[in-house]
C-alpha cells in the first residue's frame, strides 16, 4: 500500500515534575548564646557582628556560619538565616541578639522532565522521545537506575544504557546542580493505550530512595484511516446504491499493508459491479 496522508508530528513537552526535598526540622529565633532543643539534640548559636559570622554548637560538631548562609554536615543543612538586634537581651552588660535558626535534612532531589514525538501514535508509527533527569539537591546521588517501561512497543534504539524486555535502563550518578538527557525511539506494537511511567533509584551515604515520574499515556490509533461512504441511504426497490470504501496510510510508513478485504452483501441486494 502506498503512503497517503502524512502527518506532522509536534513535540509534546511532558514534565514528570518529581522532586524529594530537604525537611526543614527547626526554623525559630532563639537567643544568643541560650540552649535550644532540635528533637532530643540541645544546641547553641551565637553570632559576632564585627565579622558577620555565628556559630551552631552540637552535641558532636560545630559549624562557623555567615549570616545568611549554610553549612552542609552529612544530611543536616545548620543555616543562620538572620541576627535581630532591636529585640536584643542585656545581661551582664553584654548584647545578646536574637538569631534565626533553620536546620533542615538534606538530600538528593531528583527532577525528571520527558519529551515525546506524539502521544496519540499510529499502531507501528515510531515515536522519539528524550528524558532529562536532574539533581536539584544538595547531595551527590550515587548508583543511580533510571528505568523507563514501554509495554506493547518495539523499542527501536537508545541512546546508551541497556534493554532489558521491554524497558530501557540507564546507570549512572548525578552530582548535585548536574543534568543528563537520554534519547530513545520506540514504536507501539498493538493497539492498546498504555502508560510510560520513569522510575529512578538511587543511593546516598546508606540509604536508599525509588521516586516515580507522573505516568504519561500513550493512545495508540489505527495505522490507517478507514471510511465508508453510501450515495443514498434510503431507496426504493430496484434502485442502486453506490457504497464507497476509502483507506489512507498515516503512519508514515511504507511496509504498512491492508490484509484482503472482504464485503458481505446483505440479503435483497445483488452486486452490479465493483471496483479495487
Amino acid at each position: 500500500m502506498k503512503r497517503g496522508i502524512h502527518l506532522i508530528s509536534i513535540m509534546l513537552l511532558v514534565l514528570l515534575c518529581t522532586m524529594v526535598s530537604a525537611e526543614v526540622i527547626f526554623d525559630e529565633w532563639v537567643q544568643d548564646s541560650k540552649p535550644f532543643m532540635v528533637k532530643d539534640d540541645e544546641l547553641r548559636a551565637s553570632f559576632r557582628q564585627q565579622n558577620q559570622k555565628g556559630t551552631i554548637f552540637t552535641p558532636s560538631s560545630t559549624f562557623l556560619v555567615d549570616r545568611g548562609h549554610c553549612e552542609l554536615n552529612d544530611l543536616i543543612k545548620y543555616c543562620i538565616e538572620d541576627v535581630d538586634y532591636e529585640n536584643a537581651v542585656y545581661e551582664d552588660g553584654k548584647e545578646y541578639p536574637l538569631i534565626r535558626v533553620i536546620i533542615e535534612t538534606s538530600e538528593p532531589a531528583i527532577a525528571m522532565s520527558q519529551t515525546f514525538s506524539t502521544t496519540k501514535p499510529r499502531q507501528f508509527e515510531r515515536i522519539e522521545a528524550q528524558i532529562t533527569i536532574t539533581n536539584t539537591g544538595d547531595l551527590r546521588a550515587e548508583n543511580l537506575r533510571l528505568e523507563i517501561p514501554l509495554p506493547n512497543t518495539r523499542i527501536v534504539s537508545t541512546s546508551g544504557g541497556s534493554i532489558v524486555g521491554n524497558s530501557i535502563i540507564y546507570e549512572t550518578y548525578l552530582l548535585p546542580g548536574q543534568e543528563k538527557t537520554y534519547k530513545y525511539v520506540f514504536e507501539p506494537r498493538e493497539l492498546i493505550d498504555f502508560n510510560v511511567e520513569p522510575k529512578v533509584t538511587y543511593h546516598f551515604f546508606d540509604r536508599t530512595k525509588t521516586i516515580y515520574g507522573d505516568a504519561t499515556t500513550i493512545k495508540v490509533k489505527l495505522p490507517f484511516d478507514f471510511e465508508e461512504v453510501l450515495s443514498d441511504d434510503a431507496l426504493k426497490s430496484g434502485e442502486t446504491i453506490e457504497y464507497n470504501i476509502s483507506f489512507a496510510n498515516t503512519a508514515e510508513r511504507g511496509d504498512v499493508e491492508i490484509a484482503p478485504l472482504t464485503v458481505t452483501v446483505p440479503s435483497g441486494f445483488s452486486v452490479i459491479a465493483f471496483t479495487g
